[in-house]
């Protein structure tokens, strides 16, 4: 359906069930992406747009158990195209991301979730003139983000930043 984000699952050795709708019932949903961590939790997050705002959303499923009812992660203005992310540690633990329009320039934004559900607030991580953010977790939990900072279409640069298992995100650090 338009604009809606469906789910299916398949259990080990089993075939796959009906899909199920895991967004809300207003559509405007686009961009979904669903990461499971070791332990079998799904979490998937999308942006839905919709009267002049976008809004990060996601919902969560533990192993065995039933989609939970979708949460806004972060409001935003109207810029339909915040491409969100997501990456799960192998504890459970979540941030999803996103690239966000403020001052005439695009940003890269977080929000953490904790093994137990709860998001927390989100984050400037980047500065101005970031785009195309990507994360990654190592087996303990650190995560590492890295961006392109565009400051004209000649000058270009990768910048990375650091959050250690449970803690808070480093300083930006510019890799080339």
């Amino acid at each position: 359906e338009n604009g809606l984000v469906f789910a299916a699952d398949r259990p080990f050795g089993g075939g796959w069930q009906q899909p199920e709708r895991i967004s809300g019932p207003a559509g405007g949903a686009a961009y979904a992406q669903i990461e499971i961590d070791s332990s079998g939790n799904a979490i998937a997050v999308w942006e839905r747009t919709y009267d002049y705002l976008t809004q990060i959303e996601a919902t969560a499923r533990p192993a065995g158990g039933t989609w939970q009812a979708p949460r806004v992660v972060a409001t935003l203005g109207h810029d339909p195209y915040a491409f969100p992310g997501l990456a799960v540690d192998p504890q459970g633990s979540a941030i999803a991301y996103w690239r966000d329009w403020v001052n005439s320039s695009y940003r890269v934004h977080a929000a953490t979730r904790n093994p137990a559900g709860t998001w927390s607030s989100p984050v400037d991580l980047s500065g101005p003139k970031a785009e195309q953010p990507a994360l990654d977790f190592d087996s303990e939990g650190n995560a590492v983000m890295v961006w392109n900072r565009r400051v004209s279409t000649d000058n270009q640069f990768i910048q990375a930043i650091a959050r250690p298992a449970g803690g808070a995100w480093g300083n930006p650090v510019t890799l080339s």
